[in-house]
């Protein structure tokens, strides 16, 4: 029963640990799309920022170019942070006047500048319509994923309520085992019962047979007599006629034997009184080893059904395990499909935050940059939180595993002290067998020996019947170290026992310990990879903070 409790509690505390490690690496892998979905944001509005700087540094050098183009000579450049190399120089430079505003050229050149503007802006606005139209439709398709990974999930719950329910299943089915075995034990003590009753009627039975071999031989021998005593009338007779005095003592002598008839047919009589009561004995053993079988195969039938109702209890466990492990494969696609998903959408984000920051006014984009810098170094703080969280976790789990070692070095003492008792018990039955060895062939040799004397002197000898009385003492030793040497061997078969299911015990703690301790490694390296990628995700953040404030300083100048 402590063997029971003990892999129930083991089995539990497996399941409970492979779950929280699950729960741990969905929300790890949770918060780092989530955290990376927030960084390419962050890093689509830089790079907005730039394009939109790079914009507009293209549109002030196209009319730098045109401005060029109507005053070739002009050797300025109105952005500061862009320098151009200034033309070499000129003997005689000429100085040009600016055109006026009523210039025919300037006019055409405004004229087709709205235009192009006007038809770039239409062109953005079909653009930007198209990108909401795309982005509502995956935000559909989103939200379709997100309903089927609630689908997922609402069966991973399920599975787990069928894996409760086969743990309930196996309680009971082992109770009910439990009980069961308790009753084999208790058939197979009226068994051993039964069977020492048997012996000992069989004891009587052998005893009853020899005596009445005994009286056989006796009988026969009194036949002999009295075929020779009637030998001897018939040859009185003969003589009879001629001697009246011998014909008196044949009268007498026939008397005798008749008194001799009479007490031996008494004899006979009560001998075989004796031999019908043996048998009848013996029809109760075999009525009692007939009931001692059918309660046997009662017991063989209770054992079969406990070996196919175990077989149905570890088919019904595969397929648990085997239902495991089509959840873990469907949530993995189901993470892979999402992460495909959220890459679709972070790139439909930036190409739509890139417009709008195109299309956005030069006072809104530094409020925005600065609400930006903001933020960043708020989800900075947040992301610093929630790497102590994890290590914090970690530290937990470490905790947890140092403690595991304890237990085993434990289990391992208590399994080499079970295996010396082992050992010695082993020793200790060699020892009773050789002794039980020696008695018994030193018996036999004795009953061998007592079984020729007493054949040689049972009728001619009066001690026989106290060699018979010896006889049946030393038979009854016998068999009462047999008895003995049959319990110790009884008992020594379940320490043996013992010692190998404290062994398989042993042998699944170390798979067990060698199991954790890949997770550990897993968890570790996991561990590893996240802060790794915070030490990345700080760096892009200080990165970025810099050229913030590069562009910040460019703009103000």
């Amino acid at each position: 029963q402590a063997y029971i409790y003990f892999s129930k509690a083991y089995s539990w505390c497996g399941l409970l640990a492979l779950n929280y490690f699950t729960q741990i690496y969905i929300t790890t892998n949770n918060s780092y799309f989530y955290d990376i979905y927030k960084m390419s944001d962050e890093d689509q509005a830089v790079k907005t920022a730039e394009q939109s700087i790079n914009i507009e540094y293209d549109s002030e050098t196209v009319g730098q170019q045109e401005r060029e183009h109507n005053e070739p000579e002009s050797d300025t450049c109105e952005f500061a942070r862009l320098p151009e190399a200034p033309p070499p120089p000129e003997p005689e430079p000429i100085r040009l006047a600016l055109l006026p505003p009523d210039h025919p050229l300037l006019q055409k050149f405004q004229a087709n500048l709205r235009d192009y503007l006007l038809r770039t802006k239409e062109q953005l606005r079909n653009e930007i319509a198209e990108i909401k139209y795309h982005l509502k439709q995956k935000e559909a398709a989103r939200e379709e994923q997100g309903a089927k990974l609630y689908d997922l999930q609402q069966g991973i719950n399920r599975q787990n309520e069928q894996l409760e329910d086969y743990v309930q299943e196996i309680e009971v089915n082992m109770q009910k085992r439990v009980e069961m075995e308790a009753d084999v034990a208790q058939l197979k003590e009226e068994y051993d019962k039964r069977l020492q009753v048997k012996k000992e009627q069989k004891q009587k039975y052998n005893q009853r047979m020899i005596e009445l071999e005994n009286m056989n031989t006796l009988e026969g021998h009194i036949r002999n007599w009295a075929d020779e005593v009637e030998d001897e009338v018939k040859n009185a007779k003969r003589i009879v006629n001629r001697d009246t005095q011998l014909q008196k003592q044949l009268s007498e002598d026939k008397k005798k034997a008749d008194m001799l008839f009479y007490h031996l047919d008494m004899e006979v009589k009560r001998k075989e009184h004796e031999v019908e009561i043996v048998r009848s004995e013996v029809q109760d053993m075999r009525d009692i080893t007939d009931v001692l079988k059918m309660s046997i195969n009662d017991a063989n039938t209770d054992l079969e059904v406990l070996q196919t109702e175990h077989k149905r209890l570890t088919q019904a466990w595969s397929e648990v395990i085997v239902a495991i492990q089509h959840r873990d494969k469907i949530l993995y696609q189901a993470q892979q499909s999402m992460n495909k998903e959220q890459e679709s959408i972070k790139l439909n984000t930036m190409s739509i935050e890139s417009i709008k920051k195109q299309i956005t006014k030069e006072t809104k984009q530094n409020e925005k940059l600065e609400s930006f810098k903001s933020r960043l170094l708020t989800e900075c703080g947040n992301i610093k939180r929630e790497c102590q969280k994890q290590s914090d976790i970690l530290l937990g789990l470490q905790a947890k595993l140092d403690e595991l070692p304890l237990w085993l070095k434990q289990n391992e003492k208590d399994l080499t002290e079970a295996n010396r008792e082992g050992a010695t018990l082993e020793t200790e039955l060699r020892r009773m067998q050789w002794k039980s060895d020696k008695l018994y062939a030193r018996k036999y040799q004795i009953e061998e020996s007592m079984l020729k004397l007493a054949q040689d002197q049972l009728i001619t000898d009066k001690a026989s019947q106290y060699r018979l009385k010896l006889l049946r003492e030393a038979q009854e030793t016998r068999r009462g170290t047999e008895l003995n040497l049959a319990v110790v061997q009884s008992q020594l078969s379940d320490t043996l026992l013992d010692t190998e299911r404290y062994r398989g015990i042993l042998v699944k703690l170390h798979q067990d310990h060698e199991d954790l301790e890949k997770k550990l490694q897993t968890v570790d390296r996991n561990a590893e990879l996240i802060s790794a990628e915070t030490n990345g995700i700080e760096t892009q953040i200080d990165i970025r903070l810099k050229k913030l404030i590069v562009y910040q300083v460019g703009w103000k100048n």
